[in-house]
């Protein structure tokens, strides 16, 4: 006899936790072998309605606007899915031959992220042999209704139709206590069951994948199935699957083998307590909403609900915006109403009910792109299999029949141009980052990403020897991207020695060429740069006016050497302040303090500018012959 757990929930706000810590308590009670009923024997859990797989978890999100709902009927025979090994004329009893059962199951999703399910079994058929070893349990001549199952599944981070990896939580409850059904009729355990789990799911080109861990809340019953005395447990348990499918002919047909099992708790991995199937199904969508499965396996172990063959039969239905109604009349004048991140929805039947006009009524004025109203054309009925775009698509599938699909389809949207939000260049289907453009530094191992970059300097972290120090790109690995002669800050590009000049001339001296390469590399690296100006400074000795040219004269040949060696000549400007700016004040100072203030004021700096100088000093000559590049710092005498 077994002993239901006696519970009380408090206030309604506590319903949820009730029904999790009732299913966990009732795995404690159990049935003795000798008083075995029946219970949910059926193996077969199957995907939310809309998944591509059969079995696995691959929660897909509808990126068409905050609302889907979805539909599925899932058929599936199971053979001899019980077997009892006591000895009847020399062979095992199947208890249970074969078992037909029918799912029932919808899906609502809300705000691209959240997915509630509900899942209803009916048991259709159920053939067999009653076993003296395994008295009160036998197949059931009714059609019963099993546990209804009610879940909800969480988008933690990506999404598994997109993005190469994505993470997913969820929770399900079998709501075995309604008392529709008994439990002789094999389809419920009188309790509540509880399943919490975690998957991780994408899609990588032509590849999906899902891997699932969970665990399953349930009463226990033990049931002996042989002579011998072994047994085996039917009550709370770890389980897990694993998909994969191959996904061709732009997302209309799939294929792919899925991997399941389970073990209990009480007595794990023992050969009668662990459950494992393999599966290979095909799915094909000939139409944008509706998609058929068959799907076919086998059982790997002799728990007890472990088939010897598995068939599963599925239709499903999406109404992700999409008409499942036929509409014999389009129209080809106007557009779907615009998403703001997917671009056009497709026609609902009120929307197109709302919008249509006859081919002789008057037709609802539109907008020009001036502002000016205009008449829009009245639309055309048109037959299902015209193609009024040509794009290859006829026009009962094309959801978007006035715009062609182009080179780059949308695998989602039959007939239309995939989209490309960021506007990088990369459409969304083939984008890594969708959300957000590529930029100046792409990422050249992952397509319309920008290169992550923590320290801006340019360099990639991927490449970036000194990745949280700001550098200069440099053929040298270990030296790429650390810190050296010039580094790229966010106005300026910093020295860290002195550009040497000829005393009192602008004679560039050549121990300060590997500077100004270096100055030269950050430049041309630096593609979101747009112009740098060579500023030079000088000290106050001597008369203000001559400092001032000397610092122009030389600013001039700096900026002439960078283009020299490679930086384009509408990037560069020069200009000279003499002794007007210095670095350092030198009042009040004497003898060394004096020197050393003058010698930081005796410089060249590079600033980075938005655009070109206004200031009318200097201007860049006609560009040199480029050549190698360089980087710049300066140091003068005057």
């Amino acid at each position: 006899m077994r002993v239901r757990p006696q519970i009380r929930c408090a206030s309604r706000s506590a319903a949820l936790a009730c029904f999790v810590v009732f299913a966990i308590a009732s795995s404690r009670s159990s049935i003795a072998s000798a008083q075995a009923r029946g219970w949910a024997f059926g193996r077969l859990e199957p995907s939310v309605a809309g998944d591509p797989f059969f079995v696995a978890q691959s929660p897909t999100y509808t990126r068409m606007g905050n609302f889907a709902a979805r539909a599925a009927i899932v058929v599936d025979y199971a053979n001899q899915p019980l077997v009892v090994r006591t000895t009847v004329a020399g062979n095992p009893v199947a208890v249970f031959e074969h078992v037909l059962l029918a799912h029932a199951l919808a899906q609502f999703q809300f705000l691209q992220r959240v997915g509630l399910d509900v899942a209803l079994p009916l048991s259709l058929l159920q053939t067999g042999t009653a076993s003296p070893g395994l008295p009160g349990v036998a197949p059931s001549n009714r059609i019963a209704a099993g546990d209804l199952r009610i879940g909800a599944r969480v988008r933690v981070v990506g999404f598994s139709d997109r993005d190469p990896a994505s993470l997913h939580v969820g929770l399900a409850l079998h709501l075995g206590f309604l008392g529709y059904s008994a439990r002789e009729q094999n389809v419920t355990d009188d309790a509540v069951r509880a399943r919490a789990f975690v998957t991780g799911t994408g899609r990588a080109g032509v590849v999906r994948w899902s891997v699932t861990a969970g665990f399953h809340a349930r009463p226990q019953t033990t049931l002996p199935l042989s002579l011998d005395g072994q047994s085996t447990t039917v009550g709370s348990e770890i389980y897990g699957s694993l998909g994969l499918q191959f996904v061709f002919a732009g997302d209309r047909f799939a294929f792919g083998p899925e991997l399941w099992g389970a073990t209990n708790i009480a007595q794990p991995f023992q050969p009668l307590n662990r459950h494992a199937e393999a599966l290979l199904g095909i799915t094909a969508r000939p139409i944008p909403w509706l998609e058929l499965g068959l799907a076919g396996g086998t059982g790997l172990t002799i728990a007890a609900g472990t088939p010897a063959f598995r068939g599963i039969f599925r239709v499903a239905v999406m109404t992700d915006g999409v008409s499942t109604a036929p509409e014999r009349t389009r129209e080809i004048s106007g557009s779907a109403p615009a998403d703001a991140a997917w671009g056009p929805r497709a026609t609902t039947p009120t929307d197109l009910a709302a919008r249509r006009t006859t081919a002789t009524g008057d037709a609802p004025a539109t907008t020009s792109p001036t502002g000016a109203a205009t008449a829009a054309p009245a639309s055309v009925p048109l037959d299902d299999d015209a193609d009024p775009d040509s794009d290859g698509v006829r026009n009962s599938v094309d959801r978007c029949p006035t715009q062609p699909r182009g080179t780059n389809p949308d695998p989602d949207r039959p007939g239309c141009p995939d989209l490309d939000r960021d506007g990088d260049g990369v459409t969304d289907h083939a984008d890594l980052c969708a959300s957000l453009a590529a930029g100046a530094v792409p990422d050249p191992e992952r397509r319309g990403c920008p290169l992550i970059d923590q320290d801006g300097d340019r360099v990639a972290d991927s490449q970036d020897h000194c990745p949280t120090q700001p550098g200069t790109p440099s053929t040298d690995p270990t030296r790429n991207g650390c810190p050296g002669l010039a580094i790229v800050e966010a106005t300026r590009i910093r020295i860290t020695q002195q550009v040497h000049f000829a005393p009192a001339r602008d004679r560039i001296l050549p121990d300060s060429e590997p500077l100004l390469r270096a100055v030269v590399d950050a430049i041309r690296a630096q593609t979101s740069i747009r112009v740098v100006s060579v500023d030079g400074h000088t000290d106050d000795v001597g008369n203000e006016e001559v400092n001032i040219d000397l610092s122009q004269r030389r600013a001039l040949q700096v900026m002439l050497w960078l283009n020299a060696h490679g930086v384009d000549a509408d990037r560069l400007e020069y200009r000279g302040f003499g002794p007007t700016r210095p670095e350092r004040p030198t009042t009040g100072l004497r003898r060394r303090a004096l020197r050393d203030a003058r010698s930081a004021n005796r410089r060249v700096e590079f600033r980075v500018l938005i655009a070109p100088s206004q200031s009318g000093v200097g201007s860049a000559p006609p560009t040199v012959a480029p050549g190698p590049s360089a980087s710049t710092a300066p140091r003068d005498t005057p």
